[in-house]
């Protein structure tokens, strides 16, 4: 089991993962990043964005963006193939985003989870996340 940096090559499979995983989902207009934002937010040097192997097969990957100015990170996507779930390899891909952030300089970490999906918010805290507010997500394209 590896966990290292995505590349150009995995886009395409992080990316149909993505588009069928319904967690992920966060409005009818916004499914999943495009290919073209994967491509893009794998060559930024500030953020994190990590899959996980096992026999050269990708069975899980973590995205999170840092905002430098305030030391923040979002963890936007955690996924692990359903087959291997239950061996704590999420708590490996979050320790190591966590250890990756801490070296960019975060200094505050926070993460999304939909409120049914109580086993990734007992994951979190876990790491000694704190449960905020609930809220609603509004969007608009500019």
């Amino acid at each position: 089991m590896i966990i290292r940096n995505m590349e150009e090559k995995d886009v395409e499979f992080v990316h149909k993962v993505g588009m069928n995983v319904k967690q992920f989902e966060v409005s009818p207009n916004s499914r999943f990043w495009t290919k073209e934002d994967i491509f893009q937010w794998i060559k930024s040097k500030d953020d994190v964005i990590l899959v996980l192997e096992e026999k050269n097969k990708i069975i899980g990957f973590i995205m999170a963006t840092v905002h430098k100015p305030t030391e923040k990170a979002l963890i936007e996507n955690l996924y692990i193939d359903e087959k291997f779930r239950g061996n704590k390899l999420s708590l490996k891909l979050v320790n190591k985003c966590l250890d990756l952030l801490k070296e960019k300089g975060c200094s505050y970490v926070f993460a999304l989870v939909k409120l049914y999906n109580k086993e990734v918010v007992k994951l979190f805290e876990s790491f000694n996340f704190n449960k905020g507010y609930d809220f609603s997500w509004v969007e608009k394209k500019l």
